[in-house]
């Protein structure tokens, strides 16, 4: 508990054991150690029925414990009929970690021209509530639900959806019989992400899709009766083709103004029940969607940029109006925030160690370290440094993590900890003299494509 607060309220720290200097952190670096080892030492939660381990490598679930008391700080919606998630997958570089298991090829953008964007490290799944900005007192806000690795024998979706159930199915979690919204990017707007949560009920999917997909209408009228099943696709929708823009279900527009006071016009566009080309074991057919083109104007009525097409999935896809998916959605880019948050101020990605277990659940301590500054936003004072005091931020009183992160440490010290007090031990044996180590051995990267299905057909 006092490496969980002090990396709340750390300052300028750019590393893990520096940790152990700051002054909510009563003990010495050699506690900070075996705190780290404590974590991977947490119990395993008890997975759901159909969720079965893969053969690939051990991982560490995120703790039912910390599931359930991160639940209880959840706000529930006051202006919304729903309850509103998030999933995305950040990725963690450990280029130098020659020993770390289960190394891969990592998205990690740069700045450099012509480079591939690709680095050597982990995948992390992150599903996280966001709550409304009127009550969180801002608009930056996350609560972190989940975190899991995504291993080299898993794909970011299967992870993600594994997660979903886990969270929406529970059913002693608050929002578990009420209407919930889960937003995601375009790497999740595939059948084998949508099929399987297209039959919960009360659930609905809102994806981004890209622009070169090709749709289907249902059939307009049934056919005679024939050898055969029935027709399940009827015209083909290609969203590069404009010819039917101008005959949607559903038209609405509105105004806007940008961070650079600059007005837009937003045009929403809603087709209902398209279809999803499926497969003999995800028959997509079954379960149709909507979908919103969301479309930028200047005060011309021409159109700025490229249509961002929006799948909306799930039975109770109407109780969302169009302009509800476009606000829902917009709200996704909270959860990139708070990856940003978490690698910035609270070392997400700075732990070195060659121990895949403790390394992931480090990565969920963190987190949930952002769930704690979350629980203290309302006890938390505008402390701006002198040349911050006309932010807007600071002249609307608005809260964000760095606002409450800034004085997390006056918190703590005026509530107090719960934390056992300090009890020096002695002096520790330490190691036999004559010890011998052995050397760690080196790990090779996995390497995911052609080159891992020829080297596995060769071992067949």
């Amino acid at each position: 508990m006092d490496l969980l607060d002090a990396l709340c309220a750390n300052e300028g720290v750019n590393s893990v054991v520096e940790l152990s200097l700051n002054g909510l952190f009563r003990r010495k670096y050699s506690a900070l150690y075996a705190a780290l080892n404590a974590l991977k030492d947490i119990p395993e939660p008890a997975l759901l029925p159909e969720a079965t381990k893969s053969n690939g490598p051990e991982k560490k679930e995120f703790p039912r414990a910390w599931i359930e008391a991160i639940a209880k700080v959840i706000p529930a919606p006051k202006q919304k009929n729903y309850w509103l998630f998030g999933v995305d997958v950040t990725s963690m570089l450990r280029s130098e970690a020659a020993t770390l298991k289960d190394r891969e090829s990592v998205y990690h953008p740069t700045r450099i021209g012509g480079n591939k964007p690709i680095g050597i490290g982990h995948n992390y799944s992150l599903m996280a509530a966001i709550p409304e900005a009127e009550v969180a007192g801002g608009k930056s806000w996350i609560v972190p639900a989940s975190v899991e690795r995504v291993t080299s024998f898993e794909s970011q979706g299967s992870v993600g959806q594994t997660k979903v159930k886990r969270l929406l199915a529970d059913e002693s979690l608050p929002w578990h019989q009420e209407l919930c919204v889960l937003v995601a990017d375009s790497a999740y707007s595939h059948r084998g992400f949508l099929y399987p949560l297209g039959e919960m009920s009360n659930r609905v999917i809102v994806t981004r899709c890209r622009s070169n997909r090709v749709f289907y209408r249902l059939p307009k009228t049934p056919e005679p009766k024939r050898r055969g099943h029935p027709r399940w696709y009827g015209e083909r929708f290609e969203l590069q083709d404009e010819t039917p823009w101008d005959d949607p279900d559903e038209r609405e527009s509105f105004s806007i103004t940008t961070a650079q006071s600059r007005t837009r016009t937003v045009i929403l566009r809603r087709w209902h029940n398209l279809l999803m080309k499926g497969s003999k074991a995800q028959p997509m057919h079954h379960y149709p969607f909507d979908l919103l083109p969301v479309q930028l104007a200047d005060s011309t009525g021409q159109r700025i940029f490229k249509p961002q097409w929006l799948i909306v999935l799930g039975l109770s896809r109407r109780q969302l109006s169009s302009v509800d998916v476009y606000e829902s959605y917009r709200q996704r880019f909270h959860l990139e925030q708070g990856i940003r948050f978490g690698k910035q101020h609270l070392l997400l990605n700075r732990l070195q160690t060659p121990q895949v277990n403790t390394s992931e659940r480090w990565v969920q301590f963190s987190f949930l370290a952002y769930a704690q500054l979350w629980a203290a936003r309302s006890l938390a004072q505008l402390l701006p440094l002198p040349w911050q005091r006309y932010l807007p931020i600071y002249q609307l009183r608005l809260n964000s993590p760095s606002i409450v992160h800034r004085d997390f440490s006056r918190i703590i010290r005026t509530l107090g900890t719960p934390a056992a007090s300090v009890q020096p031990r002695g002096y520790s044996p330490g190691r036999q003299a004559g010890t011998k180590l052995k050397g760690r051995p080196k790990r090779p990267i996995v390497k995911q494509g052609r080159a891992r299905r020829k080297k596995n057909q060769k071992r067949a």
